[in-house]
């Protein structure tokens, strides 16, 4: 082989690792959020104090539910964890008694159904279990302890797919 031949086989395999090299430090560069930088996109999002900041997962994306109070309104908002995009905002004002409810007469998956899926997703034992709309969806929302740790698995009614796992560690909040 000769020289320029040489040359134009080590610049070729410069140009590979350099190309591959820039892409490994782009994925590297675009890291998880920190709990502050979520916290500051959802107070741009939604008023009041943040009062709980959990991770979760949705659609195979790690995500961070961020809750703010403002006096009698409670509000939750989703953030993809590695982007900063808000996926969902939902607000509930007063008590318990003025939420809407979201009926499972027409649901296709049953409570027994939504409690198996859970349980599978996350291991451990069902505490509750409500119906709730979540990602524009309507949802089983089954809560589940499993040793120090709590989860909320949002199974959707119609389809079965586990919408978001939400987890917690320590004592559950009702």
């Amino acid at each position: 082989m000769g020289e320029k031949t040489m040359v134009k086989v080590f610049l070729g395999v410069l140009v590979v690792l350099l190309v591959g090299v820039s892409t490994l430090f782009v994925s590297a560069v675009q890291t998880a959020k920190t709990q502050e930088e979520v916290e500051s996109i959802a107070t741009t999002v939604a008023s009041g104090t943040v009062t709980e900041v959990e991770t979760g997962s949705y659609n195979g994306n790690e995500i961070y539910s961020v809750e703010l109070t403002d006096g009698d309104t409670e509000t939750d908002v989703e953030i993809d964890a590695t982007t900063g995009e808000v996926l969902s905002v939902e607000e509930e004002t007063g008590d318990d008694e003025n939420e809407t409810q979201i009926s499972s007469a027409n649901a296709a998956i049953t409570e027994e159904e939504a409690k198996e899926i859970a349980v599978a997703q996350t291991g451990g034992q069902v505490t509750d279990i409500d119906t709730d709309r979540k990602y524009g969806r309507d949802a089983w929302e089954v809560e589940i302890h499993t040793d120090g740790a709590y989860a909320d698995v949002l199974i959707d009614m119609q389809t079965g797919e586990v919408l978001a796992i939400e987890w917690e560690t320590g004592e559950e909040d009702d």
